[in-house]
């Protein structure tokens, strides 16, 4: 080594000395060893990744950045650097100039490094004009070099201490001149410059930080924290929430994906033609042999479809393997730990171990926790950001098909059913993300952890192998059935919010008729159907939850047990037993994962069928569009969990039933002012949180408390001086968590405040989506819909941030729990058992992630339990009147006579709006027959929704036959007065459901009523006949005949007073005919109160009323109205009837 370095002390060089660094009580490296390997080593980094790193700035152009004070500066401090480093190298040449020989070291370190310095100014410069704001290369090179500078920062002064005074003072001035600029060049790359020029964020009002900060910030989502104080001081608004980063929008997400989806179809639709092409003419042409053409070359619709996941995989892949690759590189860091407790435990049995040696293992240990810790919150971060885009993606492409599939496909997928897709399916691909790598990662963590269990234990693993291979199969029928189990609810769940849908939007229908009951029954028996396969799931959550919990246990005991019965020489001593132990607990998170992860991707193979499915709908072409516009302890542990979760099952019941009951019973103008996708979404995400979420976050949260006091107990018996630190340790945790939880509690909020406009423009957009296609208007309602979604992400990207800023901070307190564990044992070795610091290590080591989810489910629950909140707050809305007074009932065969009277009636739709209708005095007699006619505003139509009391008298009184119709229920009122709406509203379900949903009468009845209405030849030609399932809406039934049957509805009840609101506004002029004839017929003795759409049709009546704003205007026979040449004579006169 003579050439490379010169002799230290008088004896030969070395690059390395045990006795200077490890056989000693005041370790040092050799100086050798300083000037060569600390030298080079960040050398070589920044030389190594340059390559890759020029290439990758080469191809990102965010702008050029303007030269700054900071920017030069550095460049500076880059270029002095380099100038020191150069002024070593022509001291060693002077040196030699003066025939001093020096070895190799003296001129290739200085000359490396002062290269390395100008390469390192060259980036700074490079990276400025690419528009990098904060460099994480540059970031670990300045890291790496102070580092490696600390050793002999420290090894001069102690050597100029011992050797009284400094050999070489001019290398000692430049090196600490050297040191003190590394260390100014570290603490500046740790600030970032501003956003480059022309970029979004300099135009963005309120850019999120995370693009301006630097790398340490990012690193440790320090930039995060602003938010967290200003959520804890005051309640965050709207306007205080960052824009969306530009690669998470949907206009640039939305667009990757359809993109990858179109590559799909394409690509399946050319291998169907190829395969079509090539079939035998015999077989496409002939009519012979049917059966084995159809066997040999099957039908298009049997032909494998296009692949959304493939799509999903080539548009997010590449971001989230870098997820991935974080993951693995964590994985590989949790089996330092158990290695440097096995070390620990060995420094405290040896008695003449150096005490430095102690101390290194005990920071060896925090520094190896705190990397995996900054690692795992990363990969997290990368991991949850795909997610978001997930759900961006994924809403968006549903949002545009929606707009473009055919009737017929509409049809098959009602807007229920595509909400869901947009709120459950897309929010469980987003959900599965963030734990998706557990797939092999739990498979990998497990192979590791038996293979180092393999090196304390031997063969005696085996049996714990074998322990978990049998639970395999256990598991994957636990994990079919749950599959089972989740399509079932899935199918309820849809049927539940479809229904909900058509109720919502068909409501008024329902008061009108009085049929809210029957519906609220239908809802119920739907909901009863899925809590039974909640229960169910219960059941079977409860028995994976036990097995898997316990999995770690039995393995280990079982292991254990083999060990020390296979061989009498088998010793379990403290070291094998609580390293082995350590990692059995790393076994425990894979373990305790991998069943949800399983479930989680069963759920989300559910999800990807329905909407690959829904995705593959025809589509319209596009002159079909362009003629649309012009037209024991295991049975307890099971008991206790099924009690918990048979509470929760209950009380999500009761709350779903009282939800139910107080939406139902809201007067009509709450459904006018509240969107129906805002209710809707307490029915759908709301319950679906009460029903799963809530439930496992206070068992989590339960389970997390038990965890870390244990191992509070357990430091406070063993090392009693580890509590020292416990106060300051506690305010911090506490103070963290209500930082987080004020903070999250309202991001959360937000979220769900900014998710209902989504889902309710969805429903609006689904209903009127023919219409939006013939205005041309698709464009317009996508980037709506865009719009939404990005409101909603926004709230919920600071949310995801919030808990990796929340992450980070409590696991390092952790980590101090373990450093703090750790070096009291090795204070206090001198009278601790091994096996008590074993115990008291490895129970530190696994509360750090007890503590992190105890406040993650806190804040979960907090902001979960805002679900329940809302569904209260639903549940406790005004209600119209009640249905029925019992002590107040009105006689069974009222009304009679049919007598209608208005006593100076007036009324307005909802406090604080003006009076539509304004003292009004009328008396309609019994059997007759009164046409209402007035302008648009005149009050007609209110007038009718005044009978059946959707909206309430503000004046004077309305009476029927001698009884006031404000004493009595609504239902006893509505129920015996007979209406043919304006909109003709029909149901999912059958036919015969549409007429009678109670079932009050026969089927003779039904029949009778559909021929009066000239429906029975129509019925009798469907294969179902009264069976035949309605669509949504009605949809596969004419306009016309969805009119009869609302025609046929009146004739089955048939009640004294009959009215018509427009009833034939709608309909050609011969349904309007068949119409008007039979109510002449059939309801001949009635008194029957028409709106007029067509005066011919009210021409022959008993009286006419006309409105003019609110008030009388005109009231008599039409003859004398006609005659008097008023308001009713000008109305015929346009009409030619005058």
């Amino acid at each position: 080594m003579e050439w490379l370095c010169d002799t230290e002390s008088g004896s030969p060089p070395r690059l390395w000395d045990h006795n200077i660094t490890i056989n000693t009580d005041n370790p040092d490296l050799t100086e050798c060893f300083q000037k060569t390997i600390l030298v080079w080593i960040p050398c070589v980094y920044l030389w190594v990744i340059f390559p890759l790193y020029f290439l990758y700035l080469r191809q990102t152009n965010r702008g050029y950045i303007r030269v700054t004070v900071l920017n030069r500066i550095k460049t500076g401090l880059g270029l002095l650097l380099w100038i020191v480093c150069w002024l070593d190298l022509f001291c060693s040449l002077a040196e030699v100039a003066n025939n001093q020989a020096r070895a190799a070291a003296y001129f290739i370190s200085p000359l490396l490094l002062g290269v390395t310095m100008l390469l390192a100014t060259f980036l700074i410069q490079y990276e400025r004009l690419r528009g990098i704001q904060s460099s994480g290369v540059l970031f670990f090179f300045w890291l790496i070099i102070v580092i490696c500078a600390v050793i002999p920062f420290r090894s001069k002064i102690l050597g100029a201490l011992n050797e009284d005074g400094v050999l070489d003072v001019f290398r000692f001035t430049t090196f600490y001149i050297y040191f003190a600029l590394v260390l100014i060049q570290f603490f500046l790359c740790c600030f970032s410059e501003p956003p480059p020029y022309f970029s979004a964020t300099s135009s963005d009002e309120n850019p999120c930080p995370e693009v301006s900060a630097g790398f340490l910030s990012r690193l440790t989502f320090w930039w995060f924290t602003r938010m967290a104080i200003q959520g804890y001081k005051q309640p965050l608004e709207d306007k205080d929430l960052w824009s969306l980063n530009k690669d998470d929008r949907s206009d640039v997400v939305v667009p990757k994906l359809l993109h990858e989806w179109e590559k799909q179809k394409l690509k399946v639709k050319s291998k169907q033609e190829v395969f079509y092409t090539k079939c035998p003419p015999a077989y496409n042409m002939t009519d012979e042999e049917p059966h084995e053409a159809e066997a040999l070359f099957p039908s298009k619709g049997d032909q494998k479809k296009p692949s959304f996941l493939i799509a999903l995989c080539r548009t997010f892949g590449p971001y989230f393997l870098v997820g991935s690759a974080l993951k693995l590189c964590q994985d590989l860091l949790s089996f330092v730990n158990p290695q440097l407790l096995n070390m620990l435990i060995s420094f405290i049995k040896s008695q003449e171990s150096r005490t430095w040696w102690g101390y290194s293992i005990s920071f060896l240990m925090f520094l190896s926790a705190a990397l995996q810790t900054l690692i795992l919150h990363q990969h997290f971060q990368y991991c949850f950001v795909t997610g978001m885009r997930l759900r961006t993606a994924i809403i968006g492409a549903i949002y545009r098909k929606s707009l473009v599939i055919t009737n017929s496909a509409k049809r098959s997928s009602t807007v229920g059913e595509i909400v869901n897709l947009m709120s459950v399916d897309a929010q469980r691909f987003m959900d599965l993300t963030g734990f998706l790598n557990m797939l092999w990662s739990a498979p990998l963590q497990i192979c590791l952890a038996l293979y180092f269990l393999w090196q304390y234990l031997g063969p005696s693993v085996l049996a714990g192998v074998a322990v978990m291979i049998l639970l395999i199969p256990f598991n994957a029928v636990i994990a079919m059935k749950s599959r089972s189990f989740q399509v079932q609810q899935m199918q309820h769940k849809d049927s539940r919010i479809k229904l909900m849908n058509e109720i919502l939007n068909g409501i008024k229908v329902l008061k009108l008729y009085a049929w809210e009951a029957s519906f609220e029954q239908k809802v119920l028996a739907i909901r009863q159907k899925e809590l039974n396969i909640l229960k169910k799931a219960a059941y079977l959550n409860a028995l994976s939850t036990f097995t898997w919990t316990t999995a770690p246990f039995i393995v280990a005991l079982t292991t254990f047990a083999v060990y020390v019965t296979v061989d009498e020489n088998n010793v379990l001593d403290a070291q094998k037993a609580f390293v082995s132990l350590s990692l059995f607990n790393i076994l425990r998170f894979p373990l305790n994962m991998l069943p949800q992860v399983i479930s989680g991707v069963v759920q989300a193979t559910v999800s990807l069928k329905r909407l690959q499915n829904f995705l593959s709908h025809d589509e319209l072409d596009p002159t079909s569009v362009e003629r649309q516009k012009t037209a024991t302890g295991f049975l307890s542990y099971i008991e206790s969990q099924l009690l918990f979760a048979l509470c929760c099952i209950r009380a999500s019941c009761f709350l779903h039933a009282r939800l139910l009951n107080q939406t139902l019973r809201c007067p009509a103008h709450y459904f006018e002012l509240t969107p129906v996708g805002r209710i809707l979404n307490r029915f759908s995400q709301d319950m679906e949180t009460i029903d799963d979420r809530i439930p496992a976050c206070v068992e989590d949260l339960l389970l997390c408390f038990f965890d870390v006091l244990s191992t509070v107990l357990v430091l406070a018996y063993s090392i009693p001086l580890s509590l020292l630190p416990s106060v300051p340790i506690a305010c911090l945790y506490f103070s963290l968590q209500r930082f987080y939880v004020a903070t999250s509690r309202q991001l959360k909020r937000l979220e769900s405040v900014s998710r209902s406009p989504i889902y309710s423009h969805f429903s609006e957009t689904i209903t009127g989506s023919s219409v939006i296609r013939a205005y041309g208007r698709q464009n317009n309602f996508i980037l709506m819909n865009d719009n939404k979604v990005d409101a909603n992400q926004k709230s919920y990207y600071p949310g995801i941030v919030s808990n990796r800023w929340l992450g980070i901070r409590i696991e390092f307190i952790g980590n101090c729990i373990v450093l703090f564990a750790a070096l009291f044992a090795v204070i206090g070795r001198a009278h601790l058992n091994p096996g008590i610091v074993g115990l008291s290590v490895s129970y530190a080591l696994q509360v750090t992630m007890s503590l992190n989810w105890m406040v993650r489910m806190t804040s979960d629950l907090e902001s979960n339990i805002v679900a329940v909140e809302r569904v209260k707050e639903y549940s406790e809305t005004e209600t119209e009147a009640a249905w029925v007074i019992e002590s107040n009932r009105p006689p069974e065969s009222w009304p009679q006579a049919g007598n209608v009277e208005f006593k100076g009636y007036s009324v307005r739709y909802r406090e604080g709006l003006d009076l539509v209708l304004k003292g009004l005095h009328l008396n309609v007699h019994g059997g007759e027959k009164v046409g209402i006619v007035g302008r648009t505003g005149a009050g007609k139509s209110s007038m009718t929704l005044c009978l059946f009391r959707i909206i309430e008298a503000a004046e004077g009184e309305i009476i029927i036959d001698g009884v006031k119709i404000a004493d009595i229920g609504l239902h006893d009122l509505r129920s015996k007065l007979t209406i043919i709406p304006q909109d003709p509203v029909l149901f999912s379900g059958s036919l015969r459901m549409n007429l009678d949903p109670f079932n009050q009468y026969s089927e003779d009845e039904v029949w009778k009523v559909l021929e009066l209405s000239h429906l029975k030849q129509f019925v009798n030609s469907l294969p179902a006949k009264l069976e035949h399932e309605c669509s949504e809406g009605g949809e596969n039934l004419s306009v016309g005949q969805r009119q009869l049957v609302c025609l046929a509805r009146a004739l089955l009840r048939k009640t004294r007073i009959l009215i018509l609101d427009e009833a034939t506004a709608a309909v050609d002029l011969e349904t309007d005919d068949l119409i008007q004839s039979t109510i002449r017929t059939q309801f001949e003795n009635c008194t029957v109160l028409t709106i007029a759409h067509r005066l011919n049709t009210i021409m022959d009546y008993t009286r006419v009323l006309v409105l003019e704003r609110g008030r009388i205007a005109e009231f008599d026979t039409p003859s004398n109205l006609i005659a008097q040449k008023g308001i009713f004579y000008n109305m015929a006169k346009d009409a030619g009837l005058a």
